[in-house]
């Protein structure tokens, strides 16, 4: 097994096109990302897939994912994994897609009173039993409104707590009785194939219907002459092969809201270039800013071991820290990921600068 850890983790730190914000913090989400490649290979490798790959795309938003279990697993967030199974249909379900996304509309004026606005929202909520009334307490997920000139947009972040039921192994029962696993460099990893695995992304395609249809009924029924100009899943597949946690995907080039902190503007990208993984030519953008950890300045592993997720944080007064576990220290929103997309890797250009006025969580 050593063996055969030592060529798949030589071959992940080969596959991964890191197109990152290079700060400390996408430092360690690199380290955590080799640790899920060589998983998969491993994987892949033990069921029968003679030269099975694995790529990843780091986006600017790359960084770390508060579910731990997530975390484990070796899946960072901001990134787009695809995996060339040579023919076998093939998910590892530990990167547990939500299906959450933005939509973006168009106003034609802004007229509302933030107490009635407040009380519509938990009155259509109420009324959809499919909704989640809690939704917009959770993490980033809001309704914003934003002002670009003489234009107001409107912004939906969220998803259907009902899809979790369906994709989630721990709330499936009938998942967890199909669902194959492998203790893979000291923990669990499961994965589907064959007619379980298409069966899988079928369901994952009816819950992503769901949700967007979730957010058009909000963003219609808040503000009914708003006009969808997005409406777009940024945790998912984009095919079975392909899979998406904070970035977006695309077989054409377009636009997208890129969403940084509430006191932060909003940019809308249009992406132009492409990327060729396999035998895919995709357009890629990342969703949001991304977590960043305050006040580190450089992190690395801290042993030969990155197995064991030790690293060693540096800040800019010369302290250091070395820490197993990174998901509950303080963090901030990077506010610049749209510019490193757009100059830095020269991937898109900002086509609006939009100013926040509201932010709506309930």
């Amino acid at each position: 097994m050593e063996k055969v850890f030592l060529e798949k983790y030589h071959e992940a730190k080969k596959s991964i096109i890191d197109l990152s914000t290079h700060d400390a913090t996408s430092m360690i989400a690199l380290e955590r990302g080799y640790v899920g490649i060589t998983r998969i290979l491993i994987c892949l490798h033990e069921i029968g897939v003679i030269n099975g790959q694995c790529k990843m795309i780091a986006l600017p938003d790359f960084t770390y994912t508060k579910h731990a279990d997530r975390w484990q697993a070796g899946f960072p967030y901001g990134c787009v994994i695809t995996i060339d199974s040579k023919g076998m249909p093939f998910i590892p379900i530990d990167f547990r897609p939500n299906c959450c996304g933005v939509l973006m509309a168009e106003m034609t004026s802004l007229q509302y009173d933030l107490h009635e606005l407040k009380q519509k929202l938990n009155s259509i909520l109420l009324a959809h039993k499919e909704f989640n009334t809690s939704d917009f307490k959770r993490g980033n997920h809001f309704i914003g409104i934003y002002e670009a000139g003489q234009k107001y947009y409107l912004l939906v972040h969220g998803s259907l707590d009902y899809v979790k039921s369906l994709l989630y192994l721990e709330r499936n029962k009938t998942l967890l009785n199909k669902v194959r696993y492998r203790n893979i460099l000291g923990s669990r990893f499961n994965y589907l194939i064959d007619n379980d695995a298409e069966i899988y992304y079928a369901d994952y395609l009816r819950c992503e219907t769901l949700t967007m249809q979730f957010r058009e009924i909000l963003a219609q029924e808040l503000f009914p002459d708003s006009k969808v100009i997005f409406n777009r899943t940024h945790e998912g597949f984009h095919s079975m092969d392909t899979i998406f946690l904070g970035g977006y995907v695309s077989k054409i080039p377009f636009s997208c809201p890129i969403m940084m902190s509430p006191g932060s503007n909003l940019s809308i990208i249009h992406v132009n270039k492409s990327i060729r993984l396999f035998k895919n030519n995709l357009y890629y953008a990342p969703h949001g800013g991304g977590y960043a950890l305050s006040e580190v300045i450089t992190a690395s592993s801290f042993n030969t071991n990155p197995v064991l997720g030790n690293y060693i944080l540096a800040y800019s007064n010369g302290a250091q820290l070395l820490s197993d576990d990174i998901l509950k220290m303080p963090y901030y929103y990077r506010t610049n990921t749209d510019q490193c997309w757009c100059y830095l890797h020269n991937m898109g250009n900002i086509e609006v600068s939009m100013r926040p006025i509201f932010n709506l969580k309930v």
